[in-house]
């Protein structure tokens, strides 16, 4: 387990890593000076008018994916997979990279200034949809915590459970692309985030799944460079 640990500190603290984190760091600068909001207004605009009851009810059931309580189960699951297949490093490095993506997220939204969303510009499903369980109220939606665990888990599901052939980790990937993409691009057109919020939350789980050890194995290594 030591060495577990020892080796997922070393993958957070790794070039790759830092530098995904200096990126975040200016996305977050650049954020904060407000220079992102002409094109976030303009894309969420252009989303928007695609928009329809119909879409509407899609893409809010859709963003259930992302909710915390789904998640959150999703990464407990994650981790006991991780447990049996690797050991209780990786299931522990699974929890700590998606507790530290957590932990950033929220810095954010709690101290980084923001362009405020206005409640004018949210769809809704006219429909009765179940609402969740975990809402936590934050003064910034920068970056969405829908596409960071959303991404982070639909990379992770990929990896954990991608076929032997070639071909097949390459519909798992592309699965997993077209699913965070989907995502991302339904919390602007919700109304919930701007764009730079969506690509915050890419940018954070990019670097998420950095961190478990998953490469026990010459196979789980070729699903890494796959995926990552």
């Amino acid at each position: 387990m030591k060495t577990g640990i020892l080796e997922f500190v070393h993958r957070l603290i790794s070039r790759p890593s830092l530098i995904g984190l200096g990126f975040f760091a200016a996305l977050c600068v650049i954020v904060g000076a407000g220079r992102l909001e002409s094109f976030d207004w303009s894309s969420m605009r252009f989303l928007q008018s695609f928009g329809s009851k119909g879409l509407d009810c899609f893409v809010a059931a859709f963003g259930y994916l992302g909710s915390a309580e789904l998640t959150g189960l999703a990464a407990l699951f994650f981790a006991l997979t991780a447990y049996h297949r690797f050991g209780p490093a990786a299931a522990l490095a699974v929890i700590a990279a998606m507790a530290l993506g957590t932990v950033i997220e929220l810095a954010a939204k709690l101290y980084l200034p923001q362009m405020p969303i206005p409640e004018g510009v949210h769809r809704f499903c006219r429909r009765s949809l179940p609402g969740g369980f975990v809402h936590l109220d934050t003064p910034n939606s920068f970056p969405s915590g829908h596409t960071f665990r959303s991404v982070f888990l639909f990379f992770l599901a990929a990896r954990l459970w991608a076929p032997g052939s070639s071909s097949g980790r390459r519909i798992m990937a592309g699965a997993a692309w077209a699913l965070s993409v989907l995502m991302a691009v339904s919390r602007v057109y919700i109304g919930d985030h701007w764009m730079s919020d969506v690509a915050g939350g890419f940018c954070l789980a990019w670097l998420a799944c950095r961190w478990p050890l998953l490469e026990n194995t010459a196979l789980s290594k070729a699903q890494v460079k796959l995926v990552s």
